[in-house]
């Protein structure tokens, strides 16, 4: 994950995907939480596990994240452009490559609603707030309004 102060960046919802998923270094997802309140953007992207030099990965990583936000419009703001933050961590790291390979989510869906016990939060929709409330609001217009 790679943060910004990223001005002018006019995102539709708070937080996009790209589609195809894009190839190792370069950014796949965005996310601005509170745009409203603050120009504060993540940019989520996958690496290698074991990076041979992690300098280098990261060097990458921030000029794809650049040239993303000049693409989009954006840009850095002159007192903040040399912030940012750039974190590795594992990514839904409780489910290997196998399991989701081999349907994870279709047996997680699978028993939702049984017993009327539905399950959401990071286990189900990764560790982001935008995902999570998302997945909440379908299961909850699936399930209980019928507007889905």
């Amino acid at each position: 994950m790679t943060t910004y102060h990223v001005h002018d960046l006019d995102m539709p919802t708070p937080f996009l995907v790209v589609q195809p998923l894009t190839s190792k270094g370069t950014p796949w997802g965005i996310a601005q939480q509170f745009p409203e309140a603050s120009n504060v953007t993540q940019f989520y992207s996958r690496v290698m596990k074991e990076p041979p030099d992690n300098e280098m990965v990261e060097s990458a990583i921030t000029a794809n994240v650049r040239a993303l936000v000049e693409r989009l419009g954006g840009h850095l703001g002159e007192t903040n452009e040399g912030w940012f933050t750039y974190d590795r961590w594992p990514y839904f790291q409780h489910v290997t490559h196998e399991g989701m390979k081999h349907g994870w989510y279709r047996k997680l869906e699978a028993p939702q609603g049984e017993k009327r016990t539905f399950y959401v939060g990071g286990a189900t929709s990764f560790e982001l707030i935008e995902p999570i409330l998302e997945y909440s609001k379908q299961l909850v217009a699936t399930h209980f309004d019928g507007t889905a």
